[in-house]
């Protein structure tokens, strides 16, 4: 089982194309339904298929392993020590096609060829570009879903293993968008925050005409003042496609100019880019062990 349709469509990258819908007029039945090949979904089924289950996995786009195969190669570990079971396996089994124990900066081809292993070796058949029509709710429980493209599948159990939640929402699962303030749960740190991190990391002018604030604003400022620390919006997160740049010539492929393309969108991260890299977008270093190491790049 591998998603070759991704190469073919990076250069149109969306989240959704109503032409990329699968029409498939089956009506399966198995323990478990996951909507969502994310980590989380891949995982989940693998375990799944080894405690005896029966699985359907239920993918809303073209490939599997989500923000992991899609480009986000710098993991976000934290304390190492307290990461195990299937997510430490798995930077393992990432080792061992770098010839190390383990690797937390990787290829997104690499983690692929990891998930996808997973999967075959558990029997398990991705259905690709399955979109939620509809979930039918009995007594407080899932017992079907719809596709748009027709498939049903009734199971025991199903899973919402999306980065939206989509399921859940098709089953009434009540939900907030945007932030909470922080006195919705008694939290501290879910409302508005206002602080010296995950910030441009040099100045940044904003301005369409640098330096003349009569130019206007470049695209994604905002001339309102700050929200109060701790309160809640209904803002929404941004949606990013996750890029991995090289200056190897035999990986590098070369960049289309999309339709409908607006340099002026982009105009505040290149004027970031003009200062030096950070530690969080450095060229990943090669080991000094000798081991086989990802190409240098940028993610």
């Amino acid at each position: 089982m591998t998603s070759d349709l991704l190469v073919n469509d990076m250069n149109k990258a969306a989240y959704f194309q109503p032409d990329w819908i699968e029409i498939n007029k089956q009506e399966l039945t198995t323990d478990l339904c996951i909507y969502g090949a994310t980590s989380a979904g891949v995982i989940a089924a693998k375990t799944a298929v080894s405690r005896g289950l029966s699985v359907v996995l239920l993918q809303p786009g073209k490939w599997v392993g989500g923000m992991t195969t899609g480009g986000l190669g710098e993991t976000d570990s934290g304390k190492r020590a307290v990461i195990g079971g299937a997510a430490r396996q798995f930077y393992r089994d990432l080792g061992e096609l770098y010839g190390m124990e383990e690797e937390w900066k990787f290829e997104p081809g690499a983690a692929q060829t990891v998930y996808d292993r997973y999967l075959t070796e558990a029997g398990i058949s991705v259905h690709f570009c399955q979109f939620l029509d509809e979930a039918v709710v009995e007594n407080g429980r899932i017992t079907s879903v719809r596709m748009l493209g027709g498939l049903t599948v009734k199971a025991a159990y199903f899973m919402d293993a999306t980065y939206e939640g989509d399921l859940l929402a098709k089953a009434d699962v009540s939900f907030h968008v945007g932030r909470e303030s922080n006195h919705v749960y008694d939290e501290t740190i879910n409302g508005v925050q206002l602080r010296d991190k995950h910030q441009f990391t040099a100045p940044v002018d904003p301005y369409v005409e640098e330096g003349n604030p009569r130019s206007g604003t470049l695209p994604g400022v905002r001339l309102e003042h700050p929200a109060i620390q701790g309160s809640g919006n209904g803002m929404i997160q941004a949606y990013n496609f996750r890029m991995c740049m090289t200056d190897d010539p035999e990986l590098r492929i070369a960049w289309e100019k999309p339709e409908g393309y607006d340099p002026l969108e982009y105009e505040l991260g290149r004027r970031w880019f003009r200062h030096a890299p950070e530690g969080f977008n450095a060229l990943l270093l090669a080991h000094q062990d000798g081991a086989v190491t990802p190409p240098t790049k940028f993610d």
